[in-house]
């Protein structure tokens, strides 16, 4: 019976499709979508690993991913004829789950993608910075513990090597009490083992 068993496993893995690791990491820019008030773009990054499974032009790929969101607000503060500023900054452990489609069987092919990327949250920061120097640090809004994005992939690979435009544009709240969702713009680039 053990070796039925492996000789399925042998069998499924390379007559069905093919299974590659790999790391990938990258940087962009966040924003709140729905967010009030002057927004400007927050730096955003992830890095992580995947695994892709691909039969012929078309692959899943789960990823697991530490990922930095977050946006960046200026209000006019009442009493001063200047700006304060607020930064929103969330981190999760991000599990994006996509199915890719290469246009054709090369090695060197241009690829689309789409799929969904729940998100657990780590940790929450925000900081304010009112125009008289002052600094409030490590205030909390209570963040949504789960985050829900839609991903939308474009890229080139390159024998072992990708380069690749990620757009998540959010689909939950990432508060209680608000409309507020995330939404990333991300170059990123990774390896196949």
């Amino acid at each position: 019976m053990k070796k039925i068993l492996i000789l399925f496993l042998f069998m499924s893995q390379y007559s069905f499709g093919q299974v590659n690791f790999g790391l990938k990491g990258g940087i962009g820019d966040a924003w709140y979508n729905g967010g009030q008030g002057n927004q400007t773009i927050y730096p955003a990054f992830a890095a992580g690993g995947f695994m892709n499974y691909a039969f012929g032009k078309v692959s899943f790929q789960p990823e697991l991913l530490f990922s930095h969101k977050g946006s960046s607000f200026l209000y006019n503060y009442v009493g001063y004829n200047q700006r304060a500023r607020s930064n929103s900054s969330l981190n999760y452990l991000e599990i994006p789950l996509s199915f890719h489609y290469s246009i054709n069987d090369a090695d060197a092919t241009p690829y689309f993608g789409m799929g969904l990327a729940p998100a657990i949250l780590l940790f929450e920061r925000n900081t304010f910075k009112y125009p008289d120097g002052t600094r409030i640090s490590n205030a909390s809004y209570n963040a949504n513990a789960v985050d829900l994005g839609y991903i939308i992939t474009g890229g080139y690979k390159m024998d072992n090597f990708f380069v690749e435009a990620r757009v998540n544009l959010g689909l939950a709240r990432v508060y209680p009490n608000s409309n507020i969702r995330n939404s990333v713009f991300m170059i990123m680039g990774g390896r196949k083992f």
